[in-house]
């Protein structure tokens, strides 16, 4: 395995800003996503990555995660969008 030599895990399928947000998750039981504050539709993009990490979530089970990211989606979209 690639990874026992480079100590590295790749996820080629998942967003990288979805994954240190999970990670982050795993570790503090929440998140803070890394979008750019000054990023054209910076709310659209943050309840896309929302989404993402729910989907995420609900691709390694990780239960929790679920809950917390539908609840800032729907809090980004109810509030900005």
């Amino acid at each position: 395995m690639q990874e026992s030599k480079t100590g590295i895990i790749e996820f080629p399928e998942d967003d990288p800003v979805v994954m240190p947000a999970m990670l982050a998750f795993i570790y503090q039981s929440d998140y803070a996503l890394e979008v750019d504050p000054n990023t054209d539709d910076y709310h659209t993009v943050n309840a896309v990555m929302h989404g993402q990490l729910c989907l995420a979530a609900k691709k390694y089970n990780i239960n929790g995660l679920t809950a917390l990211a539908q609840s800032k989606m729907k809090l980004e979209v109810a509030t900005y969008l």
